[in-house]
């Protein structure tokens, strides 16, 4: 059964880096992490981070990012929700980050880890066992903006930073 878990967006952050990224260098708008409390993240696995960044002058430089993951299913209403995998580790401390660089007005984040036995077969990686993911967008207005970017990109401790596969529902770069 997957983990879910919900935090407010918007909550500022320190201003240093999260990762060593190149790519991560300006301060995230919002952090928001699957395990809310402490004791389901030390039993086991770690769940990824969801990172938001709005300065889009960084959304360059991701497509320049070797492509790995895909996101499935893409659904863009009164919320967006994403589903797909990414090169995101599996085990203890290894949860790994899921960036989203976008514009959109977002209020609250909901983010599941899904376990993706296919990605194992098709990869030949066991390390990705748990590398899918369920992400809702609850957007503040409710509703989809007109020319928004979204870009997704995921940056591991063991598996280093990549872009999502390019699917033309997901606008990265930001629509005309």
């Amino acid at each position: 059964m997957p983990v879910a878990g919900v935090l407010p967006a918007g909550i500022p952050t320190s201003g240093h880096s999260m990762t060593s990224s190149p790519l991560a260098t300006t301060v995230f708008t919002a952090i928001v992490t699957a395990c809310l409390s402490a004791s389901p993240c030390l039993a086991g696995t770690a769940d990824p981070i969801v990172a938001v960044n709005t300065d889009l002058r960084e959304v360059k430089a991701l497509q320049a990012l070797t492509i790995a993951g895909h996101i499935d299913k893409f659904a863009a209403d009164k919320d967006v929700v994403l589903e797909g995998w990414g090169r995101l580790s599996s085990g203890n401390g290894n949860g790994g980050m899921i960036r989203l660089d976008t514009d959109l007005p977002i209020a609250q984040i909901e983010v599941e880890t899904v376990p993706r036995p296919d990605v194992v077969a098709v990869v030949g990686d066991p390390g990705l066992a748990l590398s899918g993911f369920r992400i809702r967008l609850i957007l503040e207005p409710a509703g989809i903006p007109v020319g928004y970017t979204l870009c997704i990109s995921t940056d591991d401790p063991l598996y280093g930073h990549f872009r999502m596969h390019d699917n033309p529902k997901v606008p990265c770069p930001a629509r005309p």
